[in-house]
């Protein structure tokens, strides 16, 4: 973690953002799983829209 608040905050945004463009690069395709045993992917990343750029909020909810 930075000292400075503000280099710290940038990290912090530019991790989101790096976040979003993965979302963005599985949203409408599939999704797999390493050869873990009984491990299930969740789904809803492919159909799910990922946030927006500029997007200043994010709710979640629960998917059962």
């Amino acid at each position: 973690m930075e000292y400075d608040f503000r280099a710290h905050l940038a990290r912090i945004k530019r991790h989101l953002d790096e976040g979003r463009r993965i979302l963005e690069s599985i949203h409408g395709g599939s999704v797999n799983t390493y050869d873990v045993p009984d491990a299930t992917p969740d789904l809803s990343v492919t159909y799910l829209d990922p946030p927006l750029p500029g997007d200043k909020s994010v709710h979640v909810q629960d998917i059962d």
